[in-house]
């Protein structure tokens, strides 16, 4: 995770200088990118999948954490069958 996160601040970066936007834009990048260890599916997904399997999704927990709810919801319904990301935990 170290090497994906540097692609985007290199070592030494002041992170000072960073805003929370740019933060939260790498995040989303990073949480959507399918990953081999995961059987090419994005973490979202495999979290999704998750609250799915313990019943969570029907306790109505908010889980906009990537700040970028149709992007995730899109991401989401391609995933598995909750109409959307509200829906998911």
């Amino acid at each position: 995770m170290n090497g994906l996160i540097r692609r985007y601040f290199p070592k030494g970066t002041d992170f000072d200088q960073v805003t929370d936007e740019e933060i939260a834009a790498v995040e989303r990048k990073l949480n959507m990118r399918p990953r081999k260890r995961l059987g090419y599916r994005a973490p979202i997904e495999v979290f999704c999948e998750g609250l799915h399997r313990q019943g969570a999704a029907s306790g109505g927990v908010a889980v906009f954490w990537l700040n970028s709810g149709q992007e995730a919801a899109q991401k989401h319904d391609r995933s598995c069958s909750t109409p959307s990301m509200s829906n998911c935990g």
